[in-house]
């Protein structure tokens, strides 16, 4: 079965700075699987099978948003 990894880069649109205190959790079938504190303003999801999953950035527990995403 093959694997697959995806690498978030979290920057600010005007800027292009990383923004550092952000939170990203992957999930699948609402079960999370990751969740990093993007210190360096970056995530990586490693060895990730196909199928659908969701990731959400959160800034202190408030949700900016959901990516859902499905690996074929």
């Amino acid at each position: 079965r093959e694997r697959v990894k995806i690498a978030v880069e979290l920057t600010d649109s005007r800027s292009l700075k990383p923004i550092k205190d952000l939170r990203v959790t992957l999930s699948r079938n609402a079960l999370e699987l990751e969740s990093y504190f993007a210190k360096s303003g970056a995530a990586v999801f490693d060895g990730l099978t196909y199928g659908a999953y969701a990731m959400e950035i959160s800034r202190r527990e408030n949700s900016i948003g959901i990516i859902k995403l499905e690996i074929k």
